[in-house]
């Protein structure tokens, strides 16, 4: 997935699956997005609990502008 700079105010606000390890995903809400290093980072904050976290947007997948239950995102 490549976004540019440009295109970052486009995904705030969109929700994702964040990859951890082990194979498990957390539904999370983009709140902001920066350029670093040729990185794309994005702040999120989970869909359910506390707590943000910079993370790089590679990290993300199935981006949407709703929130999913998470059988519907298989």
């Amino acid at each position: 997935m490549a976004h540019t700079a440009a295109s970052g105010s486009e995904l705030i606000g969109k929700v994702g699956l964040l990859s951890v390890h082990d194979g498990m995903a957390y539904s999370v809400r983009i709140l902001d997005v920066k350029q670093s290093y040729g990185n794309t980072l994005v702040r999120v904050a989970p869909v359910t609990g506390n707590g943000t976290a910079w993370v790089r947007l590679d990290r993300i997948r199935e981006l949407s502008e709703a929130w999913k239950s998470t059988t519907e995102w298989h």
